[in-house]
């Protein structure tokens, strides 16, 4: 059994499966705007986009204007604001549902031009080989989008542990070390499923938990993997393999482990 789990992927389940659908959560109440509320509203001319500010010492940005119901499971509520973490705010961005600025605007100067969907993936993102605890490793932010696509609500570990987000912890790729006295295989994202009842501040045991690997690569070993398991008990844990073409696959890691007496 353990050569069987480090010769290759074929002995992991891969698995395809897609959030339970939920309900349709309910419309907020409309806002009474005017067309003066409208004249009055200094980034009107980013049309149906929330705004907001990056902050280059934490990774992270501010929302400044709030469109849609993307914070209703994304972000956290810092300092008087909606802050969104690197994959998050990246993530808006390329759907233009985001319009990111450098700086916070001044009242009566022009707005600092916006940044763009480029340059949010420098900020944003880091090679596997920088030591950047802030930013988002690639593999791990393509892992996110197909999360995200798949519908399910995705966050750090501990994201919501502090209202705040100060607890979260950063995403984490696993690079193969499988010598004795590596560090553990380091759980990446939390997976809920999505739900009109949802709220940040009563999560509840994730649907699954993800680790994120290359493909080609080597696998945990029996050690690492029943470590693994054993930190995420309450939820299923599943190894997300990433090829170099931003391809994702999601393998169930439940079956073929030894069970520990």
């Amino acid at each position: 059994m353990i050569k069987r789990l480090r010769t290759s992927l074929t002995g992991w389940r891969a698995t395809a499966e897609e959030p339970q659908e939920a309900d349709e959560q309910p419309e907020p109440p409309a806002e009474d705007q005017t067309e003066e509320d409208d004249s009055n509203d200094p980034f009107r001319k980013y049309g149906n986009r929330s705004v907001a500010v990056w902050d280059a010492a934490t990774c992270t940005s501010s929302v400044i204007r709030q469109k849609g119901k993307h914070f209703r499971i994304m972000g956290c509520f810092a300092n008087g604001a909606v802050k969104l973490f690197a994959e998050e705010t990246l993530y808006l961005v390329e759907r233009e549902a985001l319009v990111l600025l450098p700086s916070a605007p001044v009242e009566d100067e022009d707005h600092p031009e916006p940044i763009t969907a480029r340059e949010c993936y420098d900020l944003c993102l880091r090679n596997e080989d920088q030591n950047d605890g802030q930013r988002c490793p690639l593999a791990c932010y393509w892992t996110y989008q197909q999360l995200k696509g798949l519908g399910y609500v995705v966050c750090r570990p501990q994201q919501y542990a502090a209202a705040d987000g100060s607890r979260a912890i950063a995403p984490q790729f696993w690079a193969g070390d499988v010598a004795p006295g590596a560090p553990p295989v380091p759980v990446c994202f939390e997976c809920h499923q999505p739900s009109q009842n949802f709220a940040k501040s009563r999560l509840g045991d994730p649907a699954f938990r993800v680790f994120v690997t290359h493909a080609g690569g080597g696998l945990p070993s029996v050690t690492q993997l029943t470590d693994l398991l054993e930190r995420c008990a309450g939820a299923p844990a599943k190894a997300a393999v990433a090829a170099g073409d931003g391809t994702v696959l999601l393998f169930d890691l439940t079956e073929g482990v030894p069970t520990i007496a």
